[in-house]
């Protein structure tokens, strides 16, 4: 495989080339700056730690265990969340 580009960083990351030492630590910059936003939108917006958003470590929580978590706030089908939304949103044309 021949790669035909423009700019130096151009096929960084592809897959039939080797990783350089430099875009990995690029790459991993901006995983772990977009994690840190992650980590504190979630911490903020669900009222818990950021060390217990951490601590979850990227899991996959599925129904009851995201309500465990504190991920989640209950356990519903789609239209019973849209009509719970509804109500706290204050909605009256139910």
């Amino acid at each position: 495989v021949t790669f035909v580009h423009f700019g130096d960083h151009k096929v960084d990351g592809a897959p039939q080339l080797p990783l350089s030492e430099e875009a990995r630590t690029r790459f991993q910059g901006q995983i772990d700056a977009v994690g840190a936003l992650f980590v504190d939108t979630v911490a903020r917006n669900r009222a818990i730690s950021a060390d217990q958003v951490k601590a979850t470590q990227a899991a996959i929580f599925q129904g009851d265990e995201g309500v465990s978590a504190g991920l989640a706030d209950a356990v519903m089908s789609p239209s019973d969340a849209f009509f719970a939304l509804l109500d706290e949103l204050g909605n009256p044309q139910q």
